[in-house]
């Protein structure tokens, strides 16, 4: 093969290549990672930031700015895992190059179980009242409860 072919044949693949990481990167710009807590309901980008913020009026009324903080904060920690989650299924089912580029980028091993889904609605209500109960019977300032999952 010639000199001109091989280059014409190399600007052809990078073309593919820069198609289909625009392609990627359009798909990835759209997804929305999203959570609900106890009537906080946090949306964010795919980078984290958080697009939209809904907080219920019972909410606002009935908690403690700290309950309120706490539960924000939980809620944009669960719709960021959402959002990781997303990304990946969508980079996973693209190019094969693509593929094996992110997988040494975010260290996955395929010898490694999946990461653990998200808690439920319900199990994130059950862990949220356990420690606000545990907060309310120890204080404040008592040191961080022990990790129940």
């Amino acid at each position: 093969m010639d000199l001109q072919a091989r280059e014409r044949e190399l600007a052809a693949r990078a073309d593919r290549v820069r198609r289909a990481g625009q392609q990627l990167a359009d798909r990835v710009a759209e997804l929305r990672g999203r959570a609900e807590v106890s009537g906080v309901a946090v949306e964010v980008s795919p980078s984290g930031d958080i697009t939209r913020l809904t907080i219920a009026p019972r909410a606002m009324k009935e908690w403690s700015a700290d309950r309120l903080a706490a539960t924000i904060v939980r809620c944009q920690l669960a719709a960021r895992a959402n959002i990781r989650r997303q990304v990946d299924d969508v980079v996973m089912k693209s190019d094969p190059g693509f593929v094996q580029h992110w997988r040494e980028m975010r260290g996955i091993d395929d010898s490694e179980p999946q990461p653990k889904e998200t808690m439920s609605e319900a199990e994130v209500q059950a862990a949220d009242d356990a420690y606000f109960e545990y907060r309310n019977r120890n204080g404040w300032s008592a040191p961080e409860p022990p990790a129940t999952r």
